[in-house]
């Protein structure tokens, strides 16, 4: 007996201790499928996260199924796991619906709460509104985003499209229209349908679209808004939960210091979701977490905000001058040596020690070479020298402005020549025009062109000249000729008369002498 007893006080610590093993195996395996907050990666077997170096961010460190980050300026995919896993969206659902209320516009028109409003489930979220209250359409859409009400949400589609069902088909319009190929909306509030669908990829896009509306920017970033009395209540103070929205430490102990919005979600199938935004030194990025845990609300935080400082140490800022080297203003110089190197290719260089800080930009090292080839897209030159060697280093050729087309500030740099460029041997038609006081520039073709017509006639007038001359001349030497020729015919006519006077005057002395 002693013996039995023994060994039954043996069997059942063994037991205990079997227990307490199992227990240990059951914690941790919990603890593996749902995280502590306070960990690093969702995958205990994966490198444990480091807030030093957010750069080094890996898909197995976020607790989300899947994510997204991307440039909401730009569109670009910064960050991606499983972003095309068909997710539960939950009530991220109505960035959507809040997108397509505001387009429709009269937000100070007053609206009546149809009955559709208390048509949702008992486990809804509620504003709450209340059929047949009254109050601007402004004052819904304030209260349906910041409380996430689904009442509000059925109230929103009707009064818009007339029904809930014609609503649905307006978002499932949209989606296409953005590229959402695997996007599928049953409601306008988010709640749980088998065929209630999106991915992460699909809700960034959305949010994308949505955050280019300026009063869609104000709302999701709203901390609180007072709803004021209707005729079914007194003031309702509507409150955000967001804690990429209220920076009170507090209260929020997981608030991100540089968020601006959007929507969180969660039901027991979508498990935690986030769409988050925040800003950065002049950096936007919209960042996508769906089912980041099913318990663990502070999961969505960790994930959205390891997603942003990773997205933000991609940047960085860029001085314009750096910019400006990638893509240069170059000139073509005329009247340039055959021997030139670059035959005449001058590049122009900015004079430091201006102000330039409006054309700084920021970009991720990717797209550094297209920013700096956009960014010479918007520079607008002066020239106040000739684009005509010679040209000495240094020179003084133009100017340049830039005016930022975000900002709309400007500034204008001075630009110099680089290097030295000899002029060509000067041409006789250039020395004729030069001696003549007409311009051989490049830019001022006329006397050049004026030169190849006058040199021709002149050559053509000088022979005219000439030719005249000549004849002229002939004809003096011929008129001097026959001048000669008659005074010598005369010369001739006179020597024969005295020589025929002079035989008849001794004809006559003989004849006399003979009859004597």
């Amino acid at each position: 007996m002693h013996w039995t007893h023994r060994t039954l006080r043996r069997g059942l610590a063994l037991i205990m201790v079997l227990a307490a093993l199992f227990s240990f195996q059951s914690a941790a395996f919990a603890a593996k499928a749902t995280p502590a907050p306070t960990l690093g990666p969702a995958n205990s077997e994966g490198p444990v996260y480091d807030p030093e170096h957010p750069e080094e961010l890996q898909a197995n460190q976020l607790y989300a199924e899947a994510a997204i980050l991307i440039d909401a300026d730009s569109g670009k995919v910064l960050f991606e796991k499983e972003a095309d896993a068909k997710m539960y969206p939950a009530s991220t659902t109505k960035i959507m619906t809040l997108m397509l209320a505001l387009e429709c516009g009269h937000l100070d028109d007053e609206v009546t709460i149809p009955q559709e409003a208390a048509e949702v489930p008992g486990d809804s979220s509620l504003v709450p509104v209340t059929v047949g209250e009254k109050m601007t359409f402004r004052d819904l859409l304030y209260g349906f985003m910041i409380r996430s009400g689904n009442d509000a949400g059925n109230a929103i589609a009707v009064i818009v499209s007339g029904s809930v069902d014609k609503f649905v088909e307006a978002m499932n319009q949209r989606a296409q229209e953005l590229g959402c190929e695997n996007t599928h909306f049953t409601n306008p509030h988010g709640y749980h349908d088998e065929e209630h669908y999106t991915t992460a990829r699909d809700l960034a896009t959305i949010a994308r679209a949505a955050m280019k509306n300026e009063l869609f920017r104000d709302i999701v970033a709203t901390e609180s808004y007072t709803m004021p009395a209707t005729n079914k209540r007194d003031e309702l103070v509507v409150r955000s939960s967001n804690q990429f929205v209220v920076h009170d430490a507090d209260r929020m102990p997981y608030m991100y210091e540089y968020g601006t919005g959007i929507k969180t979600g969660y039901h027991s199938k979508a498990g935690q979701c986030f769409v988050g935004s925040a800003t950065k030194d002049g950096v936007n990025l919209i960042s996508v977490v769906l089912k980041s845990t099913v318990s663990s609300s502070q999961a969505k935080w960790l994930d959205s905000a390891r997603l942003m400082e990773y997205g933000f140490s991609k940047y960085e800022k860029h001085a314009f001058a750096d910019l400006y080297a990638l893509y240069p203003v170059t000139a073509q110089i005329g009247n340039v040596n055959p021997e030139d190197p670059l035959n005449g290719q001058l590049e122009l260089t900015l004079v430091p020690g201006n102000d330039f800080s409006a054309g700084d930009q920021v970009c991720t090292a990717d797209d550094l070479d297209a920013v700096a080839s956009l960014l010479a897209n918007n520079y607008t030159v002066e020239y106040t020298h000739s684009l005509e060697a010679p040209i000495v280093a240094g020179d003084i050729m133009g100017t340049l402005t830039y005016t930022s087309p975000i900002t709309g500030e400007s500034f204008t740099a001075t630009l110099i020549a680089s290097r030295d460029i000899a002029a060509a041997p000067v041409s006789t038609l250039d020395f004729i025009a030069e001696s003549l006081g007409l311009s051989t520039d490049s830019d001022d073709s006329s006397p050049r062109s004026l030169l190849w017509v006058l040199i021709p006639a002149g050559i053509v007038l000088l022979i005219i000249i000439i030719t005249i001359i000549s004849l002229v001349q002939r004809h003096r030497r011929k008129m001097r000729y026959m001048r000669h020729m008659r005074a010598r015919m005369a010369r001739e006519r006179r020597y024969g008369q005295r020589v025929y006077d002079e035989r008849a005057r001794r004809k006559q002395r003989n004849d006399r002498n003979y009859h004597y």
